[in-house]
């Protein structure tokens, strides 16, 4: 059975409360009790763009009547107007919610102390084995001087004095012993020392973890109202700030089979003080952060030097958000983040509802509270998309794929950053905008080599009509060659321009041996021609 989080105390006891550090609290008052943020668990956690939905699990041992609890240790950022309750008993209520924010300073001094006093042991051993270590090099050093200094006198003295043959193998076995045992005193002292160093390290990481932990906390005193006694068990939910999802996306193209497959990740990233560890995470499309109210329409007034100030504001109000903007682009690693396993159809549940879109990550998951980035996977999904080409002769000479396809998820896609491949090869990045159901998207898959272009200048003239109101004219002309090498029939489309002019008194026209364009004007934009047609395998066709 699950033991209670719950402490009932009697008048005049002390209770304490772990929270990974000791905190001493003074005696509590008949009927009130404590639970500890530490003995819970964090069950639940709904990641939204901006912003997170914690659940923590509590049991608690309850009387019938009002009931009060100290919770102490949750994280200093939390909103206390978004505390309630979740999935508890039906005879279980709060009736009210208290806040205070407490400070940690005194209670992390302890084991700063201890950190402290171990790793100055640490450097004192360490000391005494670079002392070790330095006399075995000096003893290693002076049996090397004394062998030298031997040999100089044995080579001096006169043969008949000179010092017998068992003198020589006592003192060589006497050297061989000292050299033997003060080189292992050297090794041991060098792994001795290379132990010390992984001890320092780890110790100062834990210290320095100790001094980025907050300096407060946000205690919480809860009154319950039961109608029932004994345990319940319920999930306490509140709202954090630092934490975020940002949507990341995969694009395949398969040319040949005329799919592209949208692949979704899910960068996320937490520093709400508070480690989830092994929680079922959700990840939503709604902004609670966004609940303002719709700016009321004011009058427009229109004067000169004034036109655009009133629209701009209030068009900057009801425009969509916007990617930011220093993103980070997607690594190799990233690229092929779920090779090798389940597809992603298999393991991830999507509920799109009317006006928000809510991804199950399956399984546990666990996100430190140090706002590194985690990608995780989300849905995928295929397309069929249509190919064609597009070529702007005047400026690149570079024909593009381009894949028009209709988006046929079920919740929409928020903008994001898109790494795009074409048969398997990676060509770059781009960035997709909102996407919704049912709404067509164009994207470009690069450069298409298997289209030829050729743009020339063929002729210009220049002159002068009119005695009294003199005209001047100029004409020229231009020769477009296109050639489609794809072994299969495809449409291109070939973009120009022609000039706007800006006063009345000048006038552009096509020549009459022009190529008819197939629409001037194209999608409203003055000037700009297009030849629209579909190639066959091997076809060219010049544009006049």
């Amino acid at each position: 059975m699950k033991s209670p989080l719950l402490r009932h105390s009697a008048p005049g006891s002390l209770t304490v409360i772990p929270l990974g550090i000791i905190l001493c609290f003074s005696q509590i008052p008949e009927g009130r009790a404590e639970a500890s943020v530490e003995e819970s668990r964090i069950e639940a956690v709904t990641v939204y763009p901006r912003g997170a939905r914690v659940t923590r699990n509590l049991t608690l041992t309850l009387e019938p009547g009002s009931n009060t609890i100290e919770l102490p240790g949750l994280p200093v950022e939390v909103d206390p107007s978004s505390l309630r309750l979740a999935d508890g008993p039906d005879w279980l209520s709060i009736t009210s919610v208290e806040s205070r924010h407490r400070l940690l300073d005194e209670a992390r001094d302890a084991p700063s102390r201890e950190l402290l006093a171990r790793i100055e042991s640490l450097k004192q051993q360490r000391r005494e084995q670079e002392h070790a270590q330095q006399s075995a090099a000096k003893q290693l050093a002076l049996l090397d001087a004394v062998i030298s200094q031997a040999a100089r006198a044995s080579a001096s003295e006169e043969p008949s004095a000179r010092t017998d043959a068992g003198h020589w193998r006592q003192m060589l076995a006497l050297i061989g012993e000292e050299s033997a045992a003060a080189l292992s005193r050297q090794r041991a002292a060098e792994q001795r020392l290379r132990d010390i160093d992984r001890a320092l390290r780890l110790a100062e990481a834990e210290l320095e973890g100790l001094s980025r932990q907050p300096e407060e906390i946000l205690a919480v005193t809860l009154t319950l109202e039961s109608s029932g006694a004994g345990e319940a068990e319920f999930g306490l939910v509140y709202q954090v700030p630092s934490a975020a999802w940002r949507p990341l996306y995969d694009m395949r193209l398969d040319s040949e089979a005329a799919e592209v497959t949208i692949s979704q990740l899910a960068e996320v990233r937490q520093s709400s003080g508070e480690d989830w560890t092994g929680a079922a995470v959700t990840l939503s499309t709604a902004r609670p952060d966004q609940g303002r109210a719709l700016p009321e329409p004011q009058s427009w007034f229109l004067d000169a030097g004034h036109l655009r100030g009133s629209v701009t504001s209030y068009k900057n109000e009801l425009m969509e958000p916007s990617l930011p903007q220093a993103m980070r682009s997607l690594s190799d690693e990233e690229m092929d983040f779920a090779a090798g396993a389940v597809p992603a159809r298999e393991r991830l549940q999507v509920l799109a509802g009317e006006f928000a879109a809510e991804y199950r990550v399956p399984g546990r998951v666990s996100l430190p509270a140090d706002g590194s980035a985690h990608k995780l996977r989300l849905e995928e999904h295929s397309n069929p998309v249509t190919l064609s080409v597009k070529a702007f002769p005047k400026v690149s000479r570079q024909a593009h794929l381009m894949g028009v396809f209709t988006y046929q998820g079920e919740a929409p896609l928020l903008p994001g950053q898109v790494a795009l491949f074409r048969d398997e090869a990676f060509i770059g990045h781009s960035v997709l905008p909102l996407l919704r159901p049912g709404e067509e998207r164009e994207l470009d898959f690069g450069a298409d080599d298997r289209v030829a272009i050729d743009y020339r200048f063929i002729e210009g003239e220049k002159g002068e009509t009119g005695l009294i109101a003199q005209r001047f004219e100029e004409q020229r002309a231009y020769d477009i060659e296109i050639t489609n090498h794809h072994k299969r029939p495809i449409e291109i489309l070939v973009f120009d321009q022609l000039p706007v002019p800006l006063h009345e008194d000048i006038r552009v026209t096509l020549l009459d041996e022009t190529t008819r364009p197939s629409e001037e004007d194209f999608e409203g934009r003055k000037g700009v021609l297009v030849w629209r047609a579909s190639y066959g395998p091997g076809e060219a066709r010049s544009i006049r």
